[in-house]
């Protein structure tokens, strides 16, 4: 494309600029896809999905990116897939070795930490996985004991699964690198699991999943800045 006689027809120029144009397009779409999942992000936390959005993204912009280089370069087309093909081998690769649930997860309890409520929706709306549990342990000092104990009824519940599987594990065949480092931490804080543990776990559990679902209305009102009151069971505005 835009090679050979082409190249120096009047209207093969006109092409190659409205090429650029195009180029310009879609990274001006690229940025507000990535503006629209840092909004979800800040909204509600992070999830796994999200983390393929962003790498979704990023490839997509990679790839026309190359589309660019190969016009002003003047590349084959054979080389613009065999560029493409690396970049998505690349960005596989990365993903498949990157722990995404265990990033999530930091991320979240980060937020929820500092008095951002919202993202406990995703431990009862996304899967806890197996590299994502250790995360969940700082939350077992949580000031509020909604969170501190209603987190400690799903770190026990996800014990109770990891022990299981370990169980089931006939073989070396079915070791599994993230449930033993889950099983260790969880081990290395099972005196802290037993002093937070509610004697009602059904009643921590409902307190800790109607705190989740209903903060995300709540907030809704009171602003996205706001951090959550636990004392008074409120959103509020931050003061500046």
């Amino acid at each position: 494309l835009f090679r050979g006689p082409i190249e120096h027809h009047a209207r093969g120029r006109l092409a190659r600029g409205l090429a650029y144009v195009w180029a310009a397009q879609n990274v001006i779409l690229a940025a507000g896809t990535f503006r629209r999942i840092q909004m979800y992000i800040a909204y509600s936390g992070l999830t796994q999905l999200r983390i393929v959005g962003i790498f979704g993204t990023a490839l997509a912009t990679l790839g026309l990116a190359i589309v660019v280089y190969k016009l002003w370069r003047r590349r084959t087309m054979l080389w613009v897939m065999r560029r493409q093909l690396d970049a998505l081998a690349i960005a596989v690769a990365v993903f498949i070795v990157m722990p995404s649930d265990d990033l999530a997860m930091r991320y979240n309890v980060a937020r929820i930490a500092d008095d951002q409520y919202r993202p406990l929706l995703h431990l009862y709306e996304q899967p806890i996985r197996d590299e994502a549990v250790p995360a969940l342990l700082p939350l077992l000092d949580h000031p509020d004991p909604v969170v501190r104990e209603g987190v400690a009824v799903i770190v026990a519940a996800q014990r109770d699964r990891l022990y299981g599987k370990e169980r089931r594990a006939d073989s070396w065949l079915d070791f599994e690198l993230a449930r033993h480092r889950a099983l260790r931490a969880l081990d290395g804080a099972a005196a802290r699991l037993a002093e937070v543990m509610p004697r009602n776990i059904g009643d921590a559990r409902a307190r800790l999943r109607g705190i989740a679902y209903g903060i995300n209305d709540e907030v809704e009102r009171a602003g996205d800045e706001g951090p959550f009151d636990w004392r008074t069971r409120r959103y509020a505005p931050r003061d500046y």
